[in-house]
């Protein structure tokens, strides 16, 4: 298979099995196994991913460089390192934009699933509604 399948393919299994996990913690736990049960797996889960997705976006757009490159340096500052790897942040942030540049992230999958899933929060929320309950 080609790298970039085989990445898809991983990125796509690590998303179902934190959205199975997820969804049978918020389902069975409570032990609500109606309509109402299944409306509220599905749509903590799919907020869950959509969220994770957004944070990702966020965090791989550089928003976090500066506090990352602080934190970086404090923990330099008590080791013996004399030579610190960047010398301003804007250099690490620089680096940092080279390695995203290379290392793509599939977000639709994420944003996919969230979406699924949210969708099919709505929908047994909207049964759970109009049901006899």
């Amino acid at each position: 298979m080609q790298p970039k399948t085989v990445l898809l393919l991983r990125h796509l299994i690590i998303a179902l099995s934190v959205s199975a996990i997820v969804f049978c913690l918020v389902f069975f736990l409570p032990g609500r196994y109606g309509y109402d049960g299944l409306s509220d797996a599905f749509f903590v889960t799919g907020a869950m991913m959509v969220g994770a997705a957004g944070l990702l976006a966020v965090g791989r757009a550089g928003t976090f460089d500066v506090l990352a490159y602080g934190m970086k340096r404090l923990v330099e500052q008590f080791t013996k390192k004399d030579d610190p790897e960047y010398k301003t942040a804007g250099d690490y942030s620089l680096a940092k934009q080279k390695k995203r540049k290379s290392l793509k992230f599939p977000y639709y999958i994420y944003l996919g699933l969230g979406a699924i899933f949210l969708i099919l929060g709505i929908v047994f929320l909207l049964l759970w509604n109009n049901s006899i309950h």
